[in-house]
Parts: C-alpha cells; sequence; structure tokens
C-alpha cells in the first residue's frame, strides 16, 4: 500500500453539535458540490496517488467556520484500499469525523470586494483521531458574488501522523500491503465554497 500525505480541503468548526445545528444557525452553507477535500498518498517513495472525502459539511457564522469530514467517505479509487483506511487508519468505528475550528470576522467578508481575494494567517484547531491541536494556515479568501465565498489554501498545511496518533495505522498499512516505506508527513490542500444562506 502506501506512504501517506493528506491533502486536505479545510475543516472547520466550533463545536462538536451535529452539521444541521450548525446550518441552522449559519451566515453561510457548504456547497458541497463545488467543493472538494483531497489527500495524495505516495507509496514506495514514488508512487503518488489522489484521493478524496465525498461526505463533507459546513457553515460559517459568528462563531466561526466550520467544515465537517466524514472519515467513512475516504475515496482512493479501490474499495479494499478504503475499508484498510477506514479500519486501520482512521477508526473510523472510534473516530467518524474530522474537525476544525476557526474564527472568522462576518463584517470584514461583508465588506469585501466582488471578485477580490485577500489572503489571510489565521490560527485554527484540528480535531482529528481523538486529539485537538492548533495549527497555522495561510488562506486565500475570494469573494465571487454577493452571496458566494471560496476558501482556499496558499500553501500546502503539513501534519505529522504522530501528532494524531497515526503512526501505529500507517504501519499496519505498510505491513499489510508488503511496503517497505510509508510517509508520516501529510500536506493538505483545500477549496471550499460557501453561499449565503436566506434569512429566516
Amino acid at each position: 500500500m502506501w506512504k501517506v500525505q493528506i491533502w486536505c480541503v479545510l475543516i472547520f468548526t466550533t463545536g462538536f453539535g451535529s452539521s444541521e445545528a450548525l446550518l441552522a444557525a449559519s451566515e453561510y452553507a457548504l456547497d458541497t458540490e463545488k467543493s472538494s477535500l483531497y489527500f495524495v498518498s505516495t507509496k514506495q517513495i514514488h508512487v503518488v496517488e489522489n484521493h478524496h472525502f465525498t461526505d463533507l459539511s459546513g457553515s460559517i457564522s459568528d462563531t466561526g467556520a466550520n467544515l465537517i469530514i466524514n472519515l467513512s467517505s475516504v475515496e482512493t479509487g479501490v474499495e479494499i484500499r478504503n475499508q484498510r483506511l477506514r479500519d486501520l487508519l482512521f477508526e473510523v468505528n472510534a473516530f467518524n469525523e474530522a474537525r476544525v475550528s476557526l474564527p472568522v470576522d462576518l463584517d470584514n467578508l461583508a465588506a469585501q470586494t466582488i471578485g477580490s481575494t485577500q489572503t489571510r494567517n489565521s490560527s485554527a484547531t484540528l480535531s482529528l483521531h481523538g486529539v485537538s491541536s492548533d495549527i497555522d494556515a495561510e488562506l486565500l479568501v475570494t469573494k465571487l458574488s454577493d452571496s458566494t465565498i471560496m476558501v482556499q489554501n496558499a500553501a500546502p498545511i503539513l501534519l505529522g501522523a504522530g501528532d494524531y496518533n497515526f503512526t501505529s495505522g500507517i504501519d499496519a498499512l505498510r505491513n499489510i500491503a508488503n511496503l517497505d516505506v510509508i510517509s508520516y508527513t501529510v500536506p493538505v490542500n483545500f477549496t471550499l465554497l460557501f453561499n449565503k444562506q436566506e434569512s429566516r
């Protein structure tokens, strides 16, 4: 199997309530059809493959921005590999979601000019595999229209497998696939579109 490097599409959240509750109180909701979260696996040093998650939800409100990733929705293009990631790496029976909290200034978003892109250095809290830790990210925030905002990372966010208790899972993947090397470094990439919600 492989050397795991995750390219993630932001994960924001301000709590551990349901995605339905977050959406009900939000100013913006994630466009799940146009948003993406990708990760790249590298096996045997030079073989690189793209993968993604198919189930994302998220919002932006006055308490922050959020995205929730259903880790069971991992898609690598090979079903046995999907199952191994669910069982051996993510351990979805115990840790089925990944989340990040990130503060957002709604007044700043409202004042941003349509068509403009702002670069923002932010600190987010990633909750993944039973561990919460702060990560720094340089974000590109583009106001596509009066009702749509796009958020992307300006540079890959590097996560260490050891920081989220993934080392043993990666070793298990390496052993079951009879590989010599799997990376413990995880770069993260994302593109998220949020649509403004109608006033209730």
